[in-house]
């Protein structure tokens, strides 16, 4: 009788260290799960951290290049308007062209009628 005792607790003893192994592994591996997340995570955030980086760039050169656009037609507008006003001065009054204000309000742009 004392040899089934013996063995029923060596028995209950290696369930027990068997549980115990057990509950450690699965803390270590919920340890890893937990590394494992937060690491993806912080790729994630540098990831669109970075994306978001290069769409600021690419909108701030787009928006430089509008804006050169914007002065470069600005000065192409100002320079044909004393074209204008330069011919309108050297246009004799009673020609049908000697009056810029006349000619602005007759002239009209039609992108369609545009060949």
């Amino acid at each position: 009788m004392y040899l089934n005792t013996n063995r029923a607790k060596n028995i209950k003893n290696k369930l027990r260290i068997n549980e115990n192994l057990h509950d450690a592994q699965m803390k270590l591996l919920k340890e890893d799960i937990n590394h494992l997340n937060q690491e993806f995570l912080n790729i994630e955030h540098k990831r669109l951290k970075n994306d978001n980086e290069d769409l600021q760039h690419e909108f701030e050169h787009d928006r430089q290049r509008y804006l050169n656009t914007i002065r470069t037609q600005e000065k192409q507008l100002l320079l044909f308007c004393a074209i204008l006003e330069k011919m309108s001065n050297t246009m004799q009054h009673n020609c049908n062209y000697g009056n810029i204000d006349k000619i602005i309000e007759q002239a009209r742009y039609d992108e369609e009628k545009k060949t």
